[in-house]
């Protein structure tokens, strides 16, 4: 909606439009617009409101503080007249708020992440399909589930780094769920890869759950600058730098396993840098002359098609190819120079690569990890 200019030097503006209402209008005196409000919708198995609008933001030296502005149901971030406008609420779509001004401008909010949530109906069963965390109830009439949880897999580590290991994969049929249950699905994260330049390790992927089935998040790939170190442990262990090995793999201990262990490095050539390990194989060990490979992932068809999970990322090597490859299954591939690594790909947990080195300075960064996915079955 629109802006309203006050005789007095105060401006007063509109709140955005939600997916269910327009933004209301700034009113003189005092009264910012608020957003319009999001729909509901109860895919995901509860209700939920998505795609709320912004509140308008105010300001003016005349103008009496009169607060928030509210922001539109369905994420929509509150405008402000004395600070930043808030940020849209993230996996609804929400506007962000409108920045004040009270003798200094303040900056608006951020707008929401989006989501995608795909329900297919089949004869006698429903898939659900989650990129992001939410809560989902067991449709009337489900008895069990057939399930695929990965987690966000690890970070690749920086300057001559290890590739980070593969989120935990886990997959099971015949899951007892019972009909009208709310049930908290969260879809992990991938870990941050290291900054380049420093010596900063990747970061370790986060858990994704749905009900009592964890998958831990991808270990952590190692940095390689100075002595290096050992790769984290997770779902799959991430590499190891400067003669360091990788982090163990299944970590906790499932059965089936989660996961595998990360590659070990050399601290002698051109210092290749272990590979994270992937759902079905360990990673590579660096060499004198290569970084090693991201174990594979494995692949699951309960989407309707055969898609492969759960990757690591690959190692890097200082100065020259090749730098390890990411593992089948979202593994992102390490550099050689001062190229940043490349992440996992989301949605499918796989590890992020290992940032490499060549002189001069700056060294690359490594590649952030690919996040999540929970998928389920529903049987009848």
């Amino acid at each position: 909606m629109g802006i309203v200019s006050g005789a007095g030097g105060y401006v007063v503006a509109g709140g955005g439009g939600g997916a269910s209402g327009t933004g209301g209008n700034g009113a003189v005196p005092g009264a910012t617009g608020t957003g319009g409000n999001g729909t509901a919708s109860s895919i995901s198995g509860s209700s939920v409101t998505y795609a709320g609008g912004g509140g308008g933001g105010a300001g003016g030296a005349t103008l009496a503080p009169s607060g928030a502005s509210p922001g539109g149901t369905g994420g929509g971030g509150n405008g402000q007249q004395t600070t930043d406008g808030s940020n849209g609420t993230v996996n609804l779509g929400g506007g962000g708020g409108g920045g004040g001004y009270s003798g200094s401008f303040f900056s608006g909010g951020a707008g929401g992440s989006g989501v995608v949530i795909l329900k297919l109906n089949f004869n006698n069963y429903l898939l659900y399909t989650f990129t992001s965390t939410q809560s989902w109830t067991a449709p009337a009439g489900a008895v069990s589930v057939d399930y695929l949880v990965v987690a966000g897999g690890g970070g690749g580590g920086a300057t001559i780094g290890a590739g980070g290991g593969a989120g935990g994969f886990r997959t099971g049929t015949g899951f007892a769920v019972t009909a009208g249950t709310s049930y908290t699905i969260t879809v992990g994260a991938g870990g941050a890869g290291g900054t380049g330049g420093i010596a900063v390790p990747g970061v370790a992927g986060n858990n994704s759950v749905f009900s009592t089935i964890t998958s831990a998040g991808g270990g952590f790939g190692h940095h390689g600058s100075v002595s290096g170190g050992t790769g984290g442990s997770g779902g799959s262990g991430g590499g190891g730098t400067r003669g360091n090995g990788g982090g163990s793999g299944n970590t906790p201990s499932t059965s089936p396993s989660q996961g595998n262990n990360g590659g070990s490095s050399t601290n002698s050539g051109n210092l290749g840098s272990g590979g994270g390990g992937g759902a079905s194989a360990v990673g590579a060990n660096g060499t004198s002359s290569a970084g090693g490979n991201g174990g594979a992932g494995t692949a699951s068809s309960i989407s309707g098609s055969s898609v492969t999970y759960a990757g690591g990322g690959g190692g890097a090597l200082y100065g020259v190819a090749p730098a390890g490859t990411g593992g089948a299954g979202g593994g992102g591939n390490g550099t050689y120079d001062d190229t940043n690594a490349n992440p996992g790909t989301a949605n499918t947990g796989g590890g992020g690569g290992g940032g490499g080195a060549s002189e001069p300075a700056p060294y690359a960064s490594g590649g952030s990890g690919g996040s999540g996915i929970v998928i389920l079955k529903v049987n009848f």
